[in-house]
C-alpha cells in the first residue's frame, strides 16, 4: 500500500503525535509499504534535517507559523488518487480543514485524535470549548463522519471521547499503540546523567519526562515531594522536557516555598540517546497527569524496564497495574503522594520483579510495529462497526 501521514509539525517538542507519525513511517516501511509524511513545517526547520526519509514540507521557508497553510489544500486535492489512504493526526488542526474542503468522496483516510476529544479540556478550558464546539460541528464532525475510521489508542480514550462533543461521529475503533524498541549503548560509564546521583546525595531518582504543562500535574509532584521529604530526604526529582507555557519559573517558586528546591533537577528538553540514558539512571518514572490518552513516555519507561507511577487519568493505567509494572492513584496531591510512598516502601526484591514485568508488558502490548499492522488492517477492511 502507499499511504500518507498528515501532521501539522514534526517538532519533537510537540510530543506523542509526532512520535506516532515517525514510527508509523519506519514500521510501515519495514512491512513493505510506502509511507510519506506531509507537514506544515518549513523546509529549513531544524528538526527536519534529522528526518530520514525527508518529509514533504509545505511551510514557507523562514516562516515559523504553522497554523494555516493553504498549500496543503492544493496538495491534498491533487494527491488523493496517488495514495491508497491517509492518516490525519489531531482534531483542532488545519489539516482537518484541508481535507474537509477537498475530499474527493473516494479517498480513504483515518484520524488519530491523540486525546484531543477528552472531556478534560472542556472542564478546564471552558472558553476555548465554546469556539471548539462551533469548529467541531462545522469541521471536525463531518471529517470524522466521512473518515474510514477514527483510531483510539485504548478503550478508555474511546469511552471518554464519547462524553465530550456532539454528535458522536465516525467509526471509532481501538488500535494497538506503542514505540519502537531503542537501540543504544547502556554502558554505565558512558551515561551522562550519572552526576545526578553522585553529586546530589541521591539514592532514589524519580523521573518526570514530558512537556512541562499544567495538564501533566508537575505541581502535584512538587507538593508530594515536599510531603515525603521528611521521611525520605535522599529522594530527588528530575524534570526533563520542553516548557512551552513558561511554567518552570512558577514551579520553581512553588518548590522554594515548599522547601524542596534543592531536591529538584531541571534538565530542559532531552532527546535522542540522552533520553534513553536518562531512563537508565532513574529508579522510577512518574506521570501524574490530569489527562493522558496514552502516554508515550510510559511505553518508553517500560521498554527500559523502568517501573511507572501514574495518575488514574493516564488511560492505560489499568494495563500497568494489572501487569505489576507500576502503581496508580488519583490525580491529586494526596494521590501523587501515595504513589511516591508506595514506591519508596517497596522492597528491592519487589522492584526487581516489577522491572521484569515492565519488559514483558512492553514486549506484549506496547511496540509500534503493532500500530503499523493495525493501521494496514484498518485500511484493508470494509468497516461496519459502530461508535
Amino acid at each position: 500500500m502507499k499511504l500518507l501521514s498528515v501532521i501539522t509539525s514534526l517538532n519533537p517538542a510537540c510530543g506523542g503525535p509526532v512520535e506516532c507519525a515517525v514510527q508509523l513511517q519506519r514500521n510501515l516501511t519495514k512491512l513493505g509499504h510506502v509511507f510519506d509524511i506531509v507537514t506544515l513545517d518549513p523546509p529549513d526547520a531544524t528538526w527536519i534535517h534529522n528526518c530520514v526519509p525527508r518529509p514533504i514540507c509545505l511551510g514557507k521557508k523562514n516562516h515559523r507559523s504553522r497554523n494555516i497553510e493553504p498549500a496543503l489544500i492544493d496538495f491534498l486535492h491533487s494527491c488523493q488518487r496517488e495514495y491508497d489512504g491517509s492518516v490525519f493526526h489531531g482534531i483542532w488542526t488545519f489539516p482537518n480543514v484541508a481535507i474537509r474542503a477537498c475530499w474527493n468522496k473516494r479517498h480513504r483516510y483515518v484520524v488519530f485524535p491523540h486525546g484531543m476529544l477528552d472531556p478534560y479540556f472542556i472542564k478546564y478550558f471552558p472558553f476555548k470549548h465554546i469556539k471548539k464546539s462551533l469548529y467541531y460541528r462545522l469541521i471536525a464532525a463531518p471529517v470524522l463522519e466521512r473518515a474510514h475510521a477514527v483510531l483510539f489508542t485504548c478503550d478508555e480514550e474511546r469511552r471518554l471521547a464519547s462524553a465530550s462533543y456532539r454528535p458522536i461521529a465516525g467509526k471509532r475503533i481501538v488500535v494497538r499503540y506503542g514505540i519502537n524498541p531503542p537501540s543504544f549503548s547502556k554502558k554505565p560509564r558512558e551515561n551522562p546523567f550519572e552526576w545526578i546521583k553522585s553529586q546530589t546525595d541521591c539514592d532514589q531518582l524519580v523521573l518526570f519526562i514530558g512537556r512541562i504543562h499544567p495538564k501533566k500535574g508537575c505541581d502535584l509532584l512538587i507538593e508530594a515531594l515536599a510531603r515525603i521529604t521528611p521521611a525520605f530526604p535522599s529522594v530527588r526529582v528530575a524534570f526533563a522536557g520542553p516548557d512551552e507555557r513558561e511554567w518552570v519559573p512558577v514551579l520553581q517558586k512553588l518548590a522554594q516555598v515548599r522547601g524542596v528546591a534543592d531536591r529538584i533537577i531541571w534538565l530542559g528538553p532531552v532527546y535522542g540517546n540522552d533520553k534513553w540514558f536518562l531512563y537508565n539512571v532513574a529508579d522510577v518514572s512518574i506521570l501524574p497527569s490530569h489527562m493522558e490518552n496514552f502516554g508515550m513516555t510510559v511505553a518508553e519507561s517500560l521498554s527500559q524496564g523502568l517501573p511507572v507511577l501514574l495518575s488514574d487519568r493516564v488511560n492505560i493505567f489499568p494495563s500497568i497495574v494489572r501487569a505489576g509494572a507500576g502503581f496508580a492513584a488519583p490525580d491529586t496531591i494526596d494521590g501523587t503522594t501515595s504513589l511516591l510512598r508506595s514506591w519508596l516502601n517497596t522492597s528491592q526484591q519487589q522492584r526487581s520483579l516489577m522491572r521484569v514485568n515492565c519488559l514483558r508488558l512492553f514486549q506484549d502490548e506496547f511496540q509500534a510495529i503493532h500500530t503499523a499492522e493495525d493501521v494496514v488492517r484498518v485500511f484493508q477492511q470494509d468497516l461496519v462497526t459502530g461508535n
